[in-house]
């Protein structure tokens, strides 16, 4: 009888030639022949084998279950000497002739590797027909045959030069992956390479919490090296005076070229000549081979969260698509969700404002390591707020980047989040201002001797001096046009022009700065051959100007020209039809709205800024959002559903108006609307930590009509608990919690499942019995997708005040280890890697660094095969710990840009991690300098309030965050992040090492101060000397760099 076994793959069996399947044996038969099959001879003693399939049960039972295994073998092949059982041995198939599809392989491979010929190579792998039995991919048994197989056919492949294959098999191969590389570029497919060494990096990250070799890293750069973005220039002439505010600008931009970046602000009247001196450094930065980009604020455009930025963003990524390739997969998302089509999209999932920052300064920071940016944002003073509070971020990141950011600011416009942001980066020396007065009377006359068309005679250029007063634009309008009788060169091309041009130019006007085509068409009712024409005579008569593919308005006075022209009446008649148009075109709703408040229809305008709120709310942009609720409500709409999305707003912000919001939407809301409202006003005050106020909403929501949607009716069972936990009633919250928890997991409210696991593990940690709890969980999560996709971050708050609580680590670590054998038995995958992980914790905080760092890799891998981003992430942030205690800070800086896309990748999870990514990020920071930017990006989402973090996982931030600002001297922001910190300390780790760091900040403070009384702790708390410890001081080399 012949048999042929196929290992390779999955599992079958060939008798005679027949095919037999396997596919409805259980699965101990099946890994009992893959066992045996794999022996020496097919032949194994009995107590090996039990030892390796029933090793878990007693000597007795593990007997009994080999000989049923056996059994069901001989029943499903009817063959009684299928599996041969005697006293000592067990065998398989031991008197046919037996070929597995493994052994034959690994005879070929091995000797067509030893003929070292590339043909018999290449013939040998094509017998690899893929890994060995998968479905046994964790059973130790099937492991080294799996790998020794997988070694061979690597080999194979390298000796063919099969290098993609050869990655797939060992995604961590950096030969592989460099060979790929080059493959790539040979054929010009820069993108591919970037894409293969982002999936380097990736894995190293992953599997070993490493960074890829210089030598890699090396030949990335050297094949992705581009010519640089550059801006377009609308200057048509040279600059004249100025030179002592252009050698301001370039004073900063030497700066940026020594890595010591910020911003300008240039300040002036309309026309002062802002862009044209921003321009003529442009034109200088891009001589000199650095990337320069520029976008514009505009009332109208502003109706697009972010838009000047996007406008930089998208060229950049138009002509350098590989600096989104570099980004981790999340990131790369919210790139192409901040593309201006993608913004439009009302229907997807929202972003965080952290999420939109922190994207955007890597792009940037990515661009300037390559070649230094400068970056204009004209016209901030006309930009929407989330916009000037992106351009503030930038502007305080740069400071230890080669990066300058250049904001124009027209003077007494400033809107007042622009004017808020100008008085902070002034005052704390993050930005420096120039602001431009008129031009000299030489300087003047020079500028309309330039623009005339003819000579000049003083008595004209006095005319000219006293009309434009200094002013660049007027001068040269007025020089340009009738210089003997000053009049308008706009003027006077306004009024050459025919009727209908003129007609469709107002129109166009009406639509914004600029102007399309096909935006002219549907605003004016021409045809677009006819918009065309209009676009070429505009541009003729020096009204229009070609700007990177599209046309603007030469200037602000030439659009308000323009306008100034049309009546009140036929102003709000062009604005109803500019609205039709772009309603009928797809337009984001916020442009529709800016045209129809600006008609004599504002109520029209409310669904359309709803709309714009949930666009802006979409992609982190609140203030934006809160903005067009305002204006929605100024019209004096009726509308409940606007004031309950403002409190939802506020809630969201962690505005303390929140509750007051809330309110207001209660007393607007019809009768059977205001159940769910009052649960939200009552989590709002838990938020505000009222809870007296908030069991009073719940009480109100009683009495009001039954809530009907399980979701409102889970919330309030949660807040209820939550009311109770804050007055100390546990009975009161463990009944409360437990049916939140119940009901919402039927119900599918995440939400309510996340908040009420993690308040239960509070109870449950202050009646000792979390441990119970938790193995619970873990086991039940393998029946329950729901429960599962909450599980890791559910329990993160309690697993920290396990390992934090002061019990000895060699309990925490034995609990560890029996959980996840516990959960490995059940076929429980990710309650064994939150176990690994937790074992990983535990013997990094005890100083065992050495099988810390196992567990952990191991922790982020299994994390990792079951889709569990939280858990990858945190076992990475904790691997980033073991390698900064090893002195391994670039291996910990791979570790940590790995983990933060991951933190970010599920709300529940980015509440708790985030935080200590970040704060695990300033630690590993190389100086002050770049310390201070990592706390400028975690700030944004951090330390603003509940609505951002978990106030308790916020520690692990606020406190670096503070140690790195009294170490560069900042001491007013260190005590603002130490006073945030002090709360959460005193009420949850008094007992903790957070307690001994919180002291060390404040002495690192006072010392910051002079007092020599502030000496640095040791940072550790008390006989727990291996605690979560603060961040060593960097020490200042002789030569002043921090080290």
């Amino acid at each position: 009888m012949g048999v042929r076994i196929r290992l390779l793959g999955e599992l079958a069996v060939d008798v005679d030639g027949r095919s037999r399947p396997t596919t409805d044996l259980a699965r101990r038969p099946r890994q009992l022949m893959a066992l045996l099959a794999l022996a020496p001879g097919r032949r194994l003693a009995r107590d090996v084998a039990i030892e390796a399939l029933f090793g878990h049960l007693d000597a007795d039972a593990g007997a009994a279950n080999l000989h049923k295994a056996a059994s069901l073998v001989r029943r499903h092949f009817a063959d009684r000497r299928a599996v041969v059982l005697d006293h000592s041995m067990v065998a398989l198939w031991p008197d046919a002739d037996v070929e597995t599809d493994a052994g034959a392989f690994e005879v070929a491979a091995e000797a067509a590797i030893g003929s070292g010929d590339a043909e018999t190579c290449r013939r040998a792998a094509a017998g690899y027909a893929g890994e060995l039995l998968p479905a046994e991919r964790y059973e130790p048994w099937a492991g080294p045959a799996r790998e020794r197989l997988q070694r061979l056919v690597a080999d194979l492949w390298r000796a063919t030069g099969d290098w993609a294959r050869l990655a797939e098999l060992d995604p961590t191969d950096e030969a592989a992956h460099r060979e790929l590389m080059r493959s790539y570029a040979a054929a010009g497919r820069r993108s591919a390479v970037v894409r293969q060494f982002g999936r380097l990096r990736q894995a190293l990250a992953a599997e070993l919490g490493a960074p890829p070799s210089a030598e890699t890293v090396q030949l990335f750069e050297d094949l992705t090296r581009r010519a640089p973005v550059t801006a377009p220039l609308t200057a048509s002439h040279p600059l004249v005076g100025r030179q002592v505010e252009l050698a301001r600008l370039r004073a900063a931009w030497r700066q940026a070229a020594e890595g010591r970046g910020g911003a300008v602000l240039v300040r002036g009247e309309a026309g002062i000549g802002k862009t044209r001196l921003c321009e003529a450094l442009l034109a200088e930065a891009a001589a000199d081979g650095w990337t320069t980009l520029r976008g514009s604020g505009s009332r109208i455009e502003a109706a697009v969260p972010y838009a000047p930025i996007l406008q930089a963003v998208d060229r950049l990524l138009r002509e350098r698509p590989d600096l989104a390739e570099r980004l981790p997969s999340p990131a790369r998302a919210v790139v192409e969700r901040l593309t201006a089509a993608s913004v439009r999209d009302e229907a997807r999932a929202p972003l965080t404002r952290q999420e939109v920052v922190s994207v955007v300064a890597r792009l940037l920071a990515g661009a300037a390591r390559e070649r230094g940016v400068v970056l204009l944002v004209d016209d901030l003073h006309a930009a929407d707020d989330d916009t000037v509070g992106l351009v503030h971020h930038l502007s305080r990141a740069a400071t230890f980047q080669r990066l300058l950011v250049l904001a124009a600011l027209r003077a007494g416009e400033e809107s007042p989040a622009s004017a808020a942001s100008r008085v902070e980066l002034l005052d704390g020396r993050r930005a420096a201002e120039v602001v431009l007065g008129p031009l000299t009377r030489g300087e003047a006359a020079a500028l309309a001797e330039m623009a005339s068309p003819g000579e000049l005679s003083a008595e004209a250029t006095d005319v000219l001096m006293r009309r434009a007063g200094g002013n660049p634009f007027l001068l040269w309008e007025l020089a340009a046009g009738d210089p003997e009788r000053a009049t308008s060169a706009v003027a006077a091309r306004l009024g050459g022009l025919e009727p209908a041009v003129r007609a469709a130019l107002e129109r166009a006007a009406l639509g914004g700065d600029v102007v399309r085509a096909d935006e002219m068409s549907a605003f004016a009712g021409v045809t677009e051959e006819e918009a065309l024409r209009v676009i070429d005579v505009g541009a003729d008569a020096g009204l229009l100007e070609e700007e990177d593919g599209e046309y603007r308005f030469r200037h602000g006075f030439v659009r308000e020209t323009l306008l100034a022209g049309v009546g009140a009446h036929r102003r709000a008649e062009g604005h109803r039809a500019v609205a039709a148009a772009l309603s009928g075109a797809g337009a984001p709703a916020a442009r529709i709205a800016h045209h129809l408040l600006a008609s004599d229809r504002p109520l029209d305008a409310v669904p359309h800024l709803r709309a714009a709120a949930l666009a802006a709310l979409s992609v982190g942009a609140y203030r934006d959002a809160t903005v067009f609720v305002e204006q929605a409500l100024r019209t004096g709409a009726p509308d409940p559903p606007l004031l309950a999305l403002r409190a939802d707003v506020a809630f969201a912000t962690g505005d303390p108006a929140a509750p007051l919001r809330f309110a207001e939407a209660v007393g607007a809301a019809p009768e059977a609307g205001k159940g769910p409202l009052l649960v939200r006003q009552a989590r709002a005050h838990v938020a505000a930590s009222d809870p007296r106020a908030a069991a009073t909403a719940l009480a109100a929501a009683s009495h009001e009509a039954p809530l009907e949607a399980p979701a409102d009716r889970d919330l309030a069972t949660l807040v209820e608990a939550q009311v109770a936990w804050m007055a100390g009633d546990l009975d009161a919250c463990e009944r409360a919690v437990e049916e939140a928890r119940t009901s919402a997991l039927v119900h599918g409210s995440m939400e309510v499942v996340f908040g009420a696991m993690s308040l239960r593990d509070l109870v449950f940690h202050q009646r000792g019995r979390w441990p119970d709890a938790l193995r619970r969980d873990l086991l039940a999560a393998a029946g329950s997708p729901v429960l599962a996709s909450v599980l890791h971050a559910a329990h993160l708050c309690g697993a920290e005040a396990y390992l934090y609580g002061g019990r000895p680590y060699d309990e925490v670590k034995a609990f560890a280890k029996e959980l996840a054998a516990t959960a490995t038995g059940a076929g429980a995958t990710r309650g064994a890697a939150f176990a690994v992980t937790l074992l990983g914790e535990a013997e990094l905080l005890s100083g065992e660094l050495g099988p810390a760092e196992g567990h952990l890799v191991a922790g982020a891998r299994l994390h990792a095969e079951v889709a569990a981003p939280g858990g990858q992430a945190l076992a990475l942030q904790r691997l980033a710990e073991v390698h900064l205690a090893r002195g391994r800070r670039p291996d910990a800086e791979v570790a940590l840009a790995a983990a933060l896309p991951l933190a970010r990748a599920n709300p529940p999870v980015a509440w708790h991690i985030v935080a200590r990514v970040y704060g695990t990020m300033v630690q590993a920071a190389a100086d002050v300098g770049t310390g201070l930017r990592i706390v400028d990006e975690g700030e944004v989402g951090v330390a603003s309030g509940m609505a951002h973090a978990c106030p308790p996982c916020s520690i692990a931030f606020l406190i670096p965050a503070g140690l790195v600002c009294a170490e560069a001297g900042d001491t007013e922001r260190a005590e603002g992040f130490a006073a945030r910190s002090e709360p959460w300390v005193e009420a949850l780790w008094a007992q903790a090492g957070w307690r001994a760091a919180l002291d060390e900040l404040r002495a690192r403070i006072a010392r910051a101060r002079g007092d020599r009384n502030g000496e640095p702790l040791d940072g550790r708390a008390g006989d727990r000397e291996h605690r979560q410890r603060a961040p060593a001081p960097r020490r200042q080399s002789p030569g002043g760099k921090h080290q």
